[in-house]
């Protein structure tokens, strides 16, 4: 690597070592530093720069961190990722991440600088998850400048994080969500069809919305989700996508799921016939329109379960309990927790661990329990009592 020494004055030494092309204007990069003393000594401290610059320790770019966030958002957008996943990626660069490390340059943007970005975070009042969220794009976007050679390390692996916060997964009861599902059914049949299939099967919101007749095999007991619907970046824009994981998943249905299906498909048809239609497998099972052209917007059951919320004295309810329902009588009935992960659509056992700890420790002391009790006489059989008499002679 090329160096070079100009004696700016007398004993005063321009010491300069080229580090490569900048990789985004593309103009040279140079280091610099001043040195003061003889040629001697200014050319070794010269031999040590070389060194540094050789072993990447300054970086080969001026660019700013914000300079990175917009070309990685580009590559993001080239990924075709979710539209919900740029327009809350985008949100959050723009409104926290830009503000706060947008205008440091690469070079100068360390881990010290990062943890003083997480520590405001907290003290602002944002959540560990938040600010957790936070680091994954930060470190994301800093480790796409290593693979771009823009940075030769990823600072953010340096930088520390808050801790994880827990949060307790609370479901509504039996009760409760069976008087939430008769105040759906007077409200909205369809949605409360969708509502049902929600804590009976645990289907993200984007799935059931996405579900086509052909996607249900009632003869068979089966249910295949196979895509997603999402809202586009235009108003009202809907827009269909592969399921959150990418993954195609079959569900057995129980009884009640099938019967609650072949009914809605009755009436379904019967509105389509009153509208000279008729449905196909590509029809979606939950439509605003007869012949199920269009799928309703997720956000409409959203909404919906808020509406019906206050019905049912459950004001904290979200739409999202309902899947918590599904999974977590599935843990206290016992079924396996790969199982488990599978029906929901969880990339791995271990989310469902993470999630539904708590229950999964509450079914395996209940396991524990009656398996004791089981076993009790067995292991634990009842002392012999000495024969009195035997005793007095």
């Amino acid at each position: 690597m090329a160096g070079t020494i100009r004696e700016k004055s007398k004993g005063v030494w321009e010491l300069r070592a080229f580090a490569g092309a900048d990789p985004v204007s593309g103009r040279p990069h140079q280091v610099s530093r001043t040195y003061r003393g003889g040629r001697r000594d200014a050319e070794k401290k010269l031999a040590e720069l070389v060194t540094e610059v050789s072993s990447g320790r300054h970086g080969s770019t001026k660019a700013t961190f914000g300079e990175l966030l917009d070309r990685w958002i580009e590559q993001q957008e080239r990924l075709d990722r979710s539209p919900v996943t740029m327009r809350n990626l985008r949100s959050e660069t723009e409104s926290i991440l830009r503000p706060a490390l947008g205008r440091i340059s690469l070079r100068r943007l360390g881990a010290s600088e990062i943890d003083a970005f997480y520590a405001a975070q907290s003290r602002a009042g944002k959540a560990p998850a938040t600010v957790r969220k936070y680091h994954a794009h930060i470190s994301a976007a800093l480790a796409q400048a290593v693979r771009w050679g823009w940075i030769d390390s990823n600072p953010a692996k340096l930088a520390t994080l808050p801790p994880k916060g827990y949060q307790r997964v609370e479901p509504p009861d039996l009760e409760k969500l069976r008087e939430l599902l008769a105040e759906a059914a007077i409200r909205n049949p369809v949605l409360a069809v969708a509502l049902s299939l929600a804590a009976l099967t645990g289907a993200r919101r984007a799935e059931l919305c996405a579900l086509c007749w052909g996607d249900i095999d009632t003869d068979a007991a089966r249910l295949t989700i196979r895509r997603a619907v999402v809202r586009g970046e235009g108003i009202g824009q809907l827009v269909t996508k592969t399921t959150k994981t990418g993954r195609v998943r079959r569900l057995s249905l129980d009884p009640v799921s099938v019967a609650i299906l072949e009914r809605h498909r009755a009436t379904c048809d019967e509105a389509a016939r009153a509208a000279g239609a008729t449905l196909g497998a590509s029809s979606f099972i939950f439509s605003p329109e007869p012949d199920g052209s269009v799928p309703f917007n997720p956000e409409i059951l959203t909404a919906f379960v808020r509406r019906l919320r206050d019905k049912v004295d459950l004001p904290n309810l979200h739409l999202h309990h309902l899947r918590h329902f599904a999974a977590t009588q599935l843990i206290g009935a016992g079924i396996d927790v790969r199982t488990v992960a599978g029906r929901l659509g969880h990339s791995s056992p271990s989310i469902t661990l993470n999630v539904y700890a708590h229950f999964i420790e509450d079914a395996d002391r209940e396991a524990a329990r009656r398996v004791g009790d089981l076993m009790h006489d067995v292991v634990l059989p009842p002392r012999t009592q000495p024969d009195q008499g035997a005793l007095h002679e």
